[in-house]
């Protein structure tokens, strides 16, 4: 991490070993690793989209240049880079601010079918090495797509996410998104309340809608989606046909599970009323490569910087919830509490 070069350390779901990839920056003539045009769709390596709502993809590629033997061949002879153009926040998000903002969003609703998702930020300051919580996190989590990656674009993040945003097989044609939303303990028993299955059915009729343009034989499979200590509901959405990741990208980053519905009045909002920037939070991780693709939405996860003159690592953790006519203001704080605490474990 010290020569600031592009990589990435992942783990598939179930995997039991990590993989690890890092490139160059294609470009002498800047650090950025932006994926230009539509070669994603013929792109090998690990990709990350921001939280942006946008006609056209900007995401950034770490290529499949050097395996972790090769780096470490390197020893004093690889190259320097300077350091990331994004940096942490050195303030938590305000919990009176906070609720402020949730009840200006309920108030701002036009009716049951309308959400928008509000986030907030946890700063810690830690002595914990990023590879050591890395670690905790990573073993915490096997069914989870886990990964922690570094590019002068973003910065330094670890994260696990249990919700995939997509899945292309370039053979069989077999696409495959999820909708996860709704968030409640896993001791809860009995039928979910209103206010969740309302939520999740708005992500869930987008994405659908979303399928049904590009592909054939779309379909709705219930399965479970747990994170620790809590659970989510979940529906697989499956298709068929040959998609371009290019086009199909930009209408399903942001879903409504971390946006909201409609997209472009509650995007408005989070940017109006969110007083730190998302970044990579809200957008997505993944691999690409000629067989498939497997994309997930950046979620449990945590930017992390070693400020200028401090001998702590400072780490921006992030959280948010889906808002709707039948939240609660303080409920809304408290699911933030849960989602943020398993990765908050993982700290001494």
């Amino acid at each position: 991490m010290k020569s600031n070069m592009p990589f990435v350390c992942f783990m598939t779901p179930f995997a039991k070993e990590a993989e690890f990839m890092a490139c160059l920056p294609p470009s002498s003539d800047t650090l950025s690793c932006e994926i230009k045009g539509d070669d994603i769709d013929s792109f090998d390596g690990f990709v990350i989209g921001m939280f942006e709502l946008s006609d056209k993809l900007r995401p950034i590629g770490i290529s499949r240049q050097f395996t972790a033997s090769e780096i470490i061949e390197m020893g004093n002879d690889m190259p320097k880079y300077d350091s990331a153009c994004v940096f942490t926040s050195p303030r938590s998000t305000d919990p009176i601010h906070y609720r402020a903002q949730i009840h200006s969003v309920i108030k701002s609703l036009n009716g049951f079918d309308e959400k928008t998702v509000m986030s907030r930020m946890l700063v810690v300051d830690s002595d914990n090495d990023p590879l050591i919580v890395a670690h905790r996190y990573f073993q915490a989590h096997p069914s989870c797509f886990r990964y922690m990656y570094y590019t002068y674009d973003t910065g330094l993040w670890i994260g696990a996410t249990p919700e995939l945003l997509l899945h292309y097989d370039h053979d069989s044609t077999e696409v495959v998104s999820m909708s996860v939303a709704g968030t409640r303990k896993v001791s809860v028993q009995g039928d979910w309340d209103i206010k969740n299955v309302l939520e999740h059915d708005i992500v869930t009729r987008y994405i659908q809608d979303v399928m049904q343009k590009y592909c054939n034989d779309v379909s709705v499979e219930e399965r479970k989606a747990v994170f620790g200590e809590i659970e989510h509901l979940c529906h697989e959405v499956r298709g068929k046909g040959r998609v371009s990741l290019a086009k199909m990208l930009p209408e399903l980053n942001p879903t409504p599970a971390v946006c909201g519905w409609p997209r472009e009045k509650s995007y408005r909002q989070i940017c109006d009323l969110e007083t730190h920037q998302r970044n990579c939070y809200g957008g997505f991780v993944g691999i690409c490569g000629a067989v498939k693709a497997d994309l997930y939405v950046n979620l449990r996860c945590a930017l992390v910087d070693n400020p200028p003159g401090e001998s702590v690592f400072r780490y921006n953790l992030f959280a948010g919830g889906g808002i709707t006519k039948k939240s609660k203001v303080a409920g809304e704080w408290n699911e933030t509490e849960i989602k943020m605490k398993s990765l908050l474990k993982c700290f001494d």
